[in-house]
């Protein structure tokens, strides 16, 4: 099955994840209040840690958090993955 789903998607099944849960943080990183902190936010979306979810952030864009800049990304006025469970 996992072998399916790389050759028919691409990426497989567990990076997807790893992609749609990085996706979910970036979304609410463009609409979270100032008192969230990064740790809180990374915790609230499955990660173990803030460094946990830096990690994760720096391997799929290539960059750190801390660069977030909203303009550089498309995103929805609402997350389009609701449905998945993570």
């Amino acid at each position: 099955m996992e072998q399916q789903f790389k050759h028919l998607i691409g990426p497989t099944a567990k990076e997807m994840q790893r992609i749609l849960q990085l996706r979910q943080v970036v979304s609410e990183l463009h609409h979270r209040p100032q008192t969230t902190t990064l740790g809180e936010l990374a915790h609230r979306h499955g990660y173990y840690d803030q460094a946990h979810f830096i990690r994760a952030y720096r391997r799929v864009l290539g960059k750190l958090p801390s660069n977030f800049m909203a303009q550089n990304y498309l995103l929805p006025t609402a997350p389009h993955f609701d449905f998945l469970q993570f």
